[in-house]
C-alpha cells in the first residue's frame, strides 16, 4: 500500500469526538521525537485520537498529532509530515492539528515538551565567558 498525503477538511454537519488513543502509534511518535530534538523551535506536540461521524452515517477515526512551535510552525509541519509518511502504517491514519480544542481533549498525551535545561547556541556561549541572566546577587 502506497502513502497517501492528503488534505482534507470536515464536511459540515458532521459530529467530532474526542480523546486520547489507548493505542500509540509508535514508529511515527519516534520519528517525530527524532525531528523535534533536532529543532529548537518545537516547544511541545501531543497525541490524540479523533472520531469523526459524518451527516452520511459512515464513521472515521484518525490519531491526531498536535505541534507547539516558537517559530514557523508551517516549516515544522511539513517535516513532521514528511516523517510520519516514512514509517509504517498505524491502526488508524495520522492528522495533524493545531494544538488547541476542540482537536484535543485534556487527556491528549503529551509525547514531547522541550527540556528547560535546553539553551540556544547563543544562550549558551553567553553562559561560558560568564554572563548570566536574572536579578542581580543580593548585597550589591
Amino acid at each position: 500500500m502506497q502513502k497517501r498525503i492528503e488534505v482534507t477538511t470536515i464536511p459540515a454537519g458532521s459530529t467530532i469526538r474526542v480523546g486520547a488513543p489507548a493505542e500509540r502509534p509508535k514508529e511515527a511518535i519516534d520519528a517525530l521525537l527524532t525531528l523535534f530534538a533536532q529543532n529548537e523551535s518545537v516547544l511541545s506536540a501531543r497525541l490524540g485520537l479523533m472520531e469523526i461521524q459524518y451527516p452520511d452515517g459512515r464513521t472515521d477515526f484518525t490519531y491526531t498529532i498536535g505541534i507547539e512551535c516558537s517559530g514557523d510552525d508551517a516549516s515544522i509541519i511539513k517535516e513532521a509530515i514528511q516523517a510520519v509518511s516514512g514509517v509504517p502504517d498505524a491502526r488508524w491514519p495520522i492528522s495533524i492539528f493545531p494544538p488547541t480544542t476542540p482537536y484535543f481533549s485534556k487527556e491528549a498525551i503529551v509525547f514531547y515538551k522541550q527540556s528547560a535545561n535546553r539553551m540556544k547556541p547563543f544562550a549558551q556561549l553567553l553562559r561560558k565567558v560568564g554572563f548570566r541572566s536574572g536579578s542581580s546577587e543580593s548585597g550589591s
